[in-house]
C-alpha cells in the first residue's frame, strides 16, 4: 500500500488498484510464457524451470510470504517472523534467478551449485532489508523497537537493521569464496544492493 516506490507513484496510485493487480498477474504470466517458449533450453529443463518458478511464486514463496506481510500480528512480530516473510515474499524470487540457471546446467560442479544456492538464499534478504532501510528513511524517524509496519527498522531499529544488512551482505560474498573469479557480477550486485539509494 505505498504511495510511492523507488522514488515514483506506486503502480495502483498511478493507473488504479485493479490495472495494478491485472498488471502484476500478466507479467507473473509472461514469464512462464517467456520459458515455456525459450529456444535455448531443453524440454526437461524448461520443465526444471517453470517448476521451480512456479514454486517460488505460490504456496512455498512469494504468495505465503505476502500472507505473512499483511496479516496484522500486532506485537507478535519479532525479528524470526519479519526474516522468514522477507524471505519467502522477495527472497525466493530473487534465488530463482540463480537456482534456475543452476538447474539447467548439468555440468556444474556440486560445490559451486552449494556455493550458488546459498548466495541465492540470502542475497534477496539483503535487498529487503536496505528496502526496509530506504523505505523507512523516507518517512518520519522511529525510534528503534517501534512496531508500526512490518519492516526491520520497524522491529529492531535502524542502527541494528544496517549492522544486520552489512552481515547479511558479508555472508553472501562469503557464499562466492570458492567461486572467485567467474563471481565477480554477483559480487558487484551484491555491493549494488547493499548500497543502493532507490
Amino acid at each position: 500500500n505505498d504511495d510511492m516506490r523507488r522514488g515514483k507513484p506506486a503502480c495502483h496510485k498511478a493507473f488504479g488498484e485493479a490495472e495494478a493487480i491485472l498488471g502484476g498477474n500478466a507479467m507473473q504470466v509472461l514469464a512462464f510464457e517467456y520459458l515455456a517458449d525459450t529456444q535455448q533450453l531443453s524440454a526437461a529443463h524448461k520443465l526444471q524451470a517453470i517448476r521451480i518458478l512456479a514454486s517460488a511464486s505460490g504456496l512455498a514463496g512469494m504468495a505465503s510470504g505476502q500472507i505473512m506481510d499483511i496479516k496484522d500480528m500486532n506485537d507478535k512480530i519479532d525479528l524470526d517472523y519479519l526474516e522468514k516473510t522477507h524471505r519467502l515474499k522477495t527472497g525466493s524470487l530473487m534465488a530463482s534467478c540463480i537456482t534456475i540457471p543452476i538447474a539447467c546446467k548439468d555440468d556444474c560442479p556440486a560445490s559451486t551449485r552449494r556455493s550458488l544456492t546459498a548466495f541465492a538464499q540470502d542475497i534477496g534478504l539483503c535487498f529487503q532489508i536496505q528496502d526496509d532501510i530506504l523505505d523507512a528513511s523516507e518517512h518520519a524517524p522511529m525510534s528503534n523497537g517501534q512496531r508500526n509496519e512490518l519492516n526491520y527498522p520497524s522491529v529492531i531499529g535502524m542502527e541494528k537493521t544496517k549492522e544486520l544488512l552489512a552481515m547479511h551482505c558479508k555472508q553472501c560474498l562469503h557464499h562466492l569464496d570458492n567461486i572467485k573469479e567467474k563471481a565477480k557480477l554477483l559480487r558487484a550486485i551484491t555491493h549494488y544492493i547493499a548500497t543502493r539509494s532507490n
